[in-house]
């Protein structure tokens, strides 16, 4: 199912808040409330530097998408800085295990200090109750957009798979597994700092746990043989 754009006409996922084209507000959409825009009234469908959540994070256009939510570009008006807003996805806001997993992804990349892990801001949420974790906007690309050109150079590989390794370790330091490493959930920076991202999936060993016995979750192409079968795993299903 699609919702089609009032402006240009161009057809966007079912669970669109913005059209991936021009970025026109898709007003339409059934189960959202306008209240997501708790702060001004929208006057048009066109998405403004107007249009503030929480009172201080001004959206500008739709980053990307997965499975539990979407990432808008904003300004933080406040600081005066640049920002990455990820929100639930509307179909999963009634899911209180997933609106805990969601919560529990803020909690596990907040307490990790890691030049290799995305840093969270904080974690808010609107008026009517959408849950959102405030993070950096890194300038750069994902480890899946990188390769599609073509093979990388051993060094810039190895230097890669290197980050990335140091920034699991200290998840697992810190009795954390991610369970859906995989490369669109790698960011390279124009830096050529490697950060791990979307903890959304990731379980606190010491926590009880959100997942039912045989439910998997993950994704299924880059899953370990034993998440996979929906058994425990620990951090070897990372590595």
């Amino acid at each position: 199912m699609t919702i089609k754009c009032p402006k240009c006409h161009s057809e966007n996922p079912s669970d669109s808040k913005f059209c991936m084209i021009c970025t026109t507000l898709l007003k339409d959409m059934e189960g959202i409330s306008e209240a997501f825009f708790e702060d001004i009234e929208i006057p048009d469908s066109t998405v403004t530097a107007s249009i503030t959540i929480a009172g201080k994070y001004r959206l500008k256009t739709v980053l990307g998408r997965g499975g539990m939510g979407v990432v808008y570009l904003a300004e933080d008006i406040k600081l005066d800085r640049t920002v990455a807003l990820k929100f639930l996805s509307p179909r999963l806001i009634s899911d209180l295990e997933i609106q805990e997993r969601f919560i529990q992804e803020a909690r596990a990349a907040s307490g990790m200090d890691h030049p290799n892990i995305c840093t969270i801001h904080e974690i808010n949420e609107t008026k009517d109750g959408q849950l959102f974790i405030v993070m950096p906007y890194y300038q750069g690309e994902s480890l899946k957009d990188k390769v599609r050109t073509g093979p990388l150079e051993q060094k810039e590989a190895l230097d890669i798979a290197v980050q990335i390794a140091k920034g699991l370790a200290r998840t697992h330091q810190n009795e954390i597994i991610h369970r859906d490493i995989k490369p669109a959930n790698i960011m390279v920076t124009r830096d050529n700092i490697v950060k791990v991202l979307d903890f959304g999936v990731a379980k606190l060993s010491s926590q009880i746990k959100l997942t039912r016995p045989g439910i998997l979750v993950g994704t299924v192409a880059y899953m370990s043989p034993e998440q996979a079968e929906g058994r425990e795993v620990d951090h070897r299903t990372d590595i």
